[in-house]
């Protein structure tokens, strides 16, 4: 399965030389010179990668960003322009961008910053798995008993959890699971 990427850049030397280049990376990419057409692409069918010009003929790359909030972390955006300020650079990061790059595109640069931006990704989505593993294996439902005393210790339990209270000190002898339990 190859990946989706998506340019939306007007100067047309640009986005071909970017997508023969992302072509060759085995992405599947579309090019458009327009925001609100990328913007339409990005709804109907969310790309894994963009690059993102600031200057584009009908809005700036930062209305873009604002405009495509919900699909941003499914994505990796590199935002370009060959007028940015520092002050756009920042704002581009603080809106989801993942690396800013100035123009003229280095091509060999381009594809180390994927790469990079792709095993990170992936280490990303591992953790959000091991993490929803872990909650899975410590909720209060995963203990198994069928002692009277111990169902009434978990209703206790879950009394304590949805109270919100301060401190609580567990009693036991060695090996009954206190640490577990805390």
């Amino acid at each position: 399965m190859s990946l989706r990427a998506l340019i939306i850049e007007d100067e047309k030397l640009v986005a071909w030389s970017l997508r023969e280049h992302l072509t060759k990376l085995n992405f599947n990419t579309t090019t458009t010179e327009y925001a609100k057409e990328g913007i339409d692409f990005i709804k109907g069918q969310t790309p894994d990668l963009l690059f993102l010009d600031y200057r584009l003929p009908d809005l700036t790359g930062l209305d873009v960003l604002k405009r495509i909030q919900d699909e941003i972390p499914n994505m990796v955006v590199f935002f370009m322009s060959a007028y940015g300020t520092e002050e756009v650079s920042i704002e581009a990061l603080k809106l989801g961008a993942y690396e800013y790059i100035n123009k003229p595109v280095n091509l060999e640069e381009v594809t180390v910053m994927v790469n990079r931006a792709f095993a990170h990704r992936e280490k990303l989505h591992k953790m959000t798995l091991l993490e929803k593993q872990e909650e899975k294996l410590y909720q209060l439902g995963n203990y198994i008993s069928q002692s009277k005393t111990m169902s009434e210790v978990m209703q206790t339990i879950k009394k304590i959890v949805s109270a919100e209270t301060g401190t609580i000190l567990l009693l036991g002898e060695t090996g009954t699971g206190k640490d577990t339990l805390a």
